[in-house]
């Protein structure tokens, strides 16, 4: 019975080793498996950013004298090219972000006060014939006005209305519009910016240009080292469209101050100068050659 005690108790032993090496052995080909699919990740990131890198960029960030262009030589019968190509258009369209503020004693009253201050001010907006006008609200918020300091309520409730006004970038139309605003409400906080109306069509305008310097570029490398360039095997077009431009405004209560001082002394004009400025879209194309 000993004997036959002890056997047993081997053959259990035994299979638990046995056990315990094989999940030692799948543990280390999981780990290395994991390492592996970890080397392959990082050496495809870095391909995929080296092709991208100047595409990733915003247009305003990307100096005009970095190199725009990468070839490389896939084995003996490919080539790679890389190009990036700048289009400057002017905005076409003007977004304001106009927001009312106010402080009642109760929150009825300051509900009131910003329905007829909003009302007031989108019906005259209206009635400057502006093309192509949206207007739409961002936000409206009321509560309680509270004392972070001392941590506790004040008497009283803070509002605010936001709301974005949209409309086509004419001769005379952001003009209008300023003068318009500032006549009507001198408690306002502006916020102007400027867009392009038809992003698409700038962004393929861009992507065509990097695709036709890739396409000569690619060209050119090939009858340099003597080869023909043939069939096209891939595309990879990327396109960042530059940072809209924002002009903030400071308190418009100031602003009136100014604009009345400068006409107390004839000089100057009630409505700042103002320039839209151009916008940047960047497009690159990554090309892939066989050679002929």
């Amino acid at each position: 019975m000993t004997v036959l005690f002890s056997i047993l108790t081997i053959l259990v032993l035994s299979f638990s080793a046995l056990i315990g090496y094989r999940a030692i052995r799948r543990q280390r080909a999981r780990r290395r498996r994991l390492q592996e699919e970890e080397l392959a990740a990082r050496q495809q990131w870095r391909r995929e950013m080296r092709e991208s890198e100047f595409a990733s960029l915003s247009a305003h960030s990307v100096p005009r004298s970095d190199i725009t262009q990468i070839v490389e030589t896939d084995g003996e019968d490919m080539i790679t090219v890389t190009e990036i190509a700048r289009v400057t258009m002017r905005p076409d369209t003007v977004w304001a972000s106009i927001t009312l503020s106010t402080r009642e004693k109760d929150y009825r009253t300051c509900q009131t006060e910003l329905d007829t201050r909003t009302r007031t001010l989108t019906d005259k907006i209206r009635t400057l014939g502006l093309p192509d006008l949206f207007v739409a609200s961002s936000e409206f918020r009321i509560a309680p006005d509270y004392d972070y300091d001392r941590k506790m309520f004040n008497k009283g409730f803070n509002g605010s209305h936001e709301f974005t006004v949209k409309f086509s970038l004419t001769a005379n139309s952001l003009e209008t519009f300023y003068a318009a605003l500032f006549a009507t409400e001198d408690k306002a906080e502006l916020e102007l910016s400027f867009r392009l109306s038809n992003v698409t069509d700038a962004k393929n305008a861009a992507i065509a240009k990097a695709v036709e310097l890739a396409t000569e570029t690619a060209r050119a490398a090939a009858q340099s080292a003597g080869q023909q360039l043939g069939k096209l095997i891939s595309l990879r077009p990327t396109v960042a469209v530059g940072t809209p431009r924002q002009h903030r405004f400071g308190s418009p209560e100031q602003l009136l101050m100014r604009e009345a001082a400068l006409r107390a002394t004839d000089s100057g004009s009630a409505v700042p100068s103002i320039e839209a400025g151009e916008l940047e879209v960047v497009a690159s194309a990554t090309m892939r050659f066989r050679f002929a």
